[in-house]
């Protein structure tokens, strides 16, 4: 299928008549299945282009890979769970796959993302600064698959763990800020002040300072190797 090559300057986060998957967000933001994140699919601000890609519209089974990346991700994919209600086209450094036959839900997403077939694209991969990987590249790639009831199973396992991951890391993420306010607080009642954490502002050496500020990091540390080892856990 075809893919457009609007940069992020075409594209907004607030209103339009269809949406686009960016090959950064493919990179960096989407895990192998976009699901939850559809909502942050950014719009496409002139809507004359979506006309042009009719025969492009995504459907949910379809796999958007990322062609061009900075190292050896390049052709990391997403397979699509969910998609929102507007029309949702392939953007710039992308390559929009749709099987020809059916597979399990989420199977794809997590096998072409998986070394096993990721170590066939990379003596594909061409450029020095730039990694890219072409179509031609990926059609020398075999894909195995089981029977589509163990792919579905596969899948709906893979997803999981996937979801609690997320969910841990949210967790994490949380408590960090918590324990991040608790510092700040922590500071300005002992008179550390904001400029105790900032090297190039800090105020003349004052030895009490220094004993509090002390004490207020080996707190945070403490706090923050708890919190590590609950989400390990």
């Amino acid at each position: 299928m075809k893919s457009n090559t609007l940069s992020r300057a075409g594209l907004n986060g607030e209103n339009g008549t269809a949406r686009n998957v960016h090959y950064g967000d493919i990179l960096i933001k989407f895990g192998d299945c976009l699901d939850d994140e559809r909502s942050d699919l950014p719009f496409i601000t002139d809507d004359t282009v979506l006309p042009k890609y009719a025969g492009s519209i995504l459907r949910e089974g379809d796999v958007i890979f990322a062609d061009t990346a900075e190292d050896e991700t390049a052709g990391k994919c997403v397979e699509l769970r969910k998609l929102p209600k507007e029309p949702t086209i392939s953007g710039l450094h992308t390559i929009p796959a749709r099987p020809r036959f059916p597979f399990g839900t989420g199977y794809l997403g997590h096998y072409l993302n998986s070394d096993a077939y990721h170590r066939q694209l990379l003596p594909l991969m061409q450029g020095i600064k730039v990694i890219s990987v072409s179509k031609a590249a990926l059609q020398d790639t075999q894909v195995r698959f089981p029977g589509l009831s163990e792919q579905s199973a596969i899948g709906a396992a893979l997803n999981e763990i996937d979801s609690l991951i997320t969910l841990h890391q949210r967790k994490r993420e949380s408590r960090i800020i918590r324990v991040r306010s608790f510092i700040w607080l922590a500071g300005d009642i002992s008179g550390i002040g904001v400029s105790a954490y900032q090297p190039e502002k800090r105020r003349p050496y004052d030895r009490r300072q220094h004993q509090r500020r002390n004490v207020v990091l080996r707190l945070l540390r403490a706090m923050d190797q708890r919190i590590q080892g609950r989400c390990n856990s």
